[in-house]
């Protein structure tokens, strides 16, 4: 008995992953905001998309996953419309989801 609650607490324990974005699983989309330390990235969006959202209306835009990443250290460096591709540890499931950049990076066109 004792043996079958231990594996069943094991079960319970692996079940409850943190779900985070790995080191292999960047998050690609267009800048369409920013905002103190933080950039709001849209995926699946053409640049001409992109300049037309922002904070305000992205969720009346029918954009894709939206992300706004906080950490960034000077967010001014990344123009409206520019495809990046962000490093996340956890990402909080929200619209649009909030999560911590670990890496970032422009991606050529």
């Amino acid at each position: 008995m004792k043996t079958f609650l231990g594996v069943l607490c094991l079960f319970f324990l692996a079940a409850c992953g943190t779900g985070g974005v790995s080191d292999s699983d960047p998050i690609e989309g267009r800048v369409v905001d920013r905002g103190g330390n933080s950039i709001l990235i849209v995926s699946d969006i053409s640049e001409e998309e992109a300049a037309q959202i922002d904070g305000e209306n992205i969720a009346a835009g029918g954009a894709g996953a939206a992300y706004w990443f906080s950490g960034i250290e000077d967010p001014s460096q990344y123009a409206k419309g520019t495809l990046v591709r962000v490093w996340a540890g956890e990402i909080a499931e929200s619209y649009p989801a909030q999560g911590e950049a670990e890496r970032i990076e422009v991606v050529e066109e």
